[in-house]
């Protein structure tokens, strides 16, 4: 049975993201630093440096990787998990596929690594890793 993915490159990895939890893909010219956001759209409480707007709301820009970049290809992926929505900055968006099962991590390897990971897909010739969005949202 296949699953419908947005696959993502983050660095050097291929990543993939459930289709259904896909609100929307924007340019990093929707990123704005919190210095430049609308007068009155924080609350003081939030220190996120990033902010993207999508469909009306101001959302934290979540990087999964330390010290990532930003180039010309970068992209931002809306992730809705109602009520919870966060922007994902990426490298780029591969495509949207149809994945074969996911093959779940051994909570052996699970219980090692912080990264928010839930299985591995094969792809062509490639190892996909999905994102465990409930570890990050």
């Amino acid at each position: 049975m296949s699953e419908r993915a947005v696959i993502v490159l983050i660095g050097e990895n291929n990543f993939s993201i459930p289709f259904k939890d896909v609100d929307e893909i924007v340019s990093y010219e929707k990123v704005l630093s919190r210095d430049n956001l609308p007068e009155g759209m924080l609350s003081a409480d939030r220190k996120e440096p990033y902010w993207v707007a999508a469909r009306d709301k101001w959302l934290p820009l979540v990087f999964l990787m330390p010290g990532a970049k930003v180039t010309e290809h970068s992209q931002v992926v809306i992730i809705d998990q109602d009520p919870k929505n966060v922007a994902l900055s990426v490298d780029q968006v591969v495509g949207m596929e149809d994945l074969d099962t996911l093959i779940s991590l051994p909570r052996l390897v699970s219980a090692c690594t912080r990264f928010p990971l839930s299985g591995v897909h094969l792809w062509k010739e490639k190892v996909v890793l999905e994102l465990d969005l409930s570890r990050f949202i």
